[in-house]
This record gives structure tokens, sequence and C-alpha cells, in this order.
């Protein structure tokens, strides 16, 4: 029996392996591509059954960031002793836990229809607390950019934290007034996600065999 060897150079080596590799590159963005596409079919599922979630992220996010500066804007208020301005502060840290809690109420789990009295009070609150934001902002803006104009190496220390929590307390009013718009809209982007196809498609590989006809001789 005679064997054939097959000789192989150093350059089919490396082309054989660039090719493996130029297939490996292609199989790795193809899964992550439909591993991605998985998941946002899974997010858009998940919005069609609770398409509320859209006003409450941003709501939660305005807690967050309000907790966060806090402790500025607090800063901010003591410098400033402005009959009032503590209030703010204060009702406006209690409202942002609250308002969390009358969303959640206003949308119950097992109830076909949302809490319309959790609905007002969630309003009423997001109102108080946009309120308070434009009052505290609007005043203590004042005070902080006349000190800053006529700043000196002490006073400029002193309202620095006023500096840091007007940019905190403008993505709070962003943040709950979008939450805010996001709610009372939702009959209308409710019916807009309900209409997105959200069907799984599975590919099928069909087997396909050619037979050939032809006469035989």
């Amino acid at each position: 029996m005679a064997e054939e060897i097959v000789n192989t150079t150093p350059e089919e080596v490396e082309q054989v392996a660039v090719a493996e590799e130029s297939a490996s590159k292609g199989s790795f963005w193809k899964r992550l591509g439909a591993n991605l596409k998985e998941r946002w079919r899974k997010f858009l599922v998940t919005t069609k059954r609770k398409p509320q979630r859209l006003a409450f992220f941003p709501l939660i996010i305005s807690t967050i960031v309000w907790m966060f500066g806090v402790v500025y804007s607090g800063q901010a208020t003591i410098y400033d002793d402005i009959p009032g301005m503590g209030l703010c502060i204060f009702v406006n840290t209690m409202l942002s836990i609250l308002t969390l809690l009358l969303f959640m109420n206003t949308f119950p789990k097992r109830a076909k229809h949302m809490n319309y009295v959790m609905l007002a009070l969630t309003f009423v609150f997001m109102a108080v607390m946009l309120t308070c934001d434009l009052v505290w902002y609007i005043k203590s803006y004042d005070v902080h950019m006349t000190a800053y104009n006529n700043a000196t190496a002490d006073t400029l220390a002193a309202i620095e934290p006023g500096l840091k929590a007007f940019p905190i307390v403008l993505t709070h009013i962003v943040l709950v007034g979008l939450s805010a718009l996001l709610l009372a809209t939702l009959p209308l982007y409710r019916k807009l996600i309900l209409k997105i196809n959200t069907a799984k498609v599975v590919e099928s590989n069909e087997l396909k065999e050619e037979i050939d006809t032809s006469a035989e001789v």
C-alpha cells in the first residue's frame, strides 16, 4: 500500500491558524450579538407587563441623588440663614422616601387596576418636592452668587458646599419631573409598548438533499 506524505509549509500553517482565529472571533461576536438581542427582548417583555417601571426608575435615581447631596444642601442652608430653607430640605428628604412607597402601592401586584388614591398622593408629593426644590434653589442661588462675586479666601470655603449642591438639586428636579411626566403619560405609551413584537424567533436548520434524477446510461 502506497502512503502519500503531505508536507505543510510554515506559511500554510500560519494561514490555517489565522483562519481559525478569525472564525472564533466571528462566532464570539455572533454569540454576543445574540445574547444582547435576547436580553433586550426580555427587557421589552418585562416592560410590557409592567410599563410603570419606566416612571419608577428615574424616581429611584432621584431619591439616591438627593440622599447623597443633602449634606451639601444642608450646609448651604446653614450658610444662607434664610427662614424656611431648612424646612424645604427636611420636607424633600421625607417625601423622597414616602413617594417611593406611594408609587409602589399605586400598582399593587395582584390588582387589575391601579390605586387612584395613591396615584393622586404620588402626584401631590412630587409637586411639593418640585416646589421645595425650586424655592430653595432660587433663594440659595441668589445668596451664594452674591457671596461668590465678592468672595475672599475665607468666604470661598464657606460657600463651596452650596456650589456643589446646586447641580445636585437641578438633577433632582429633572428626575422628579421626568418621573411625573412618564407617570402622567403612562396610558399613552403603554398602548405603543404593547404593540411591540417580543415573540422569540427560533431558527431551524433544514437539511436539504439534492437528488440526481438523470437517466442512467
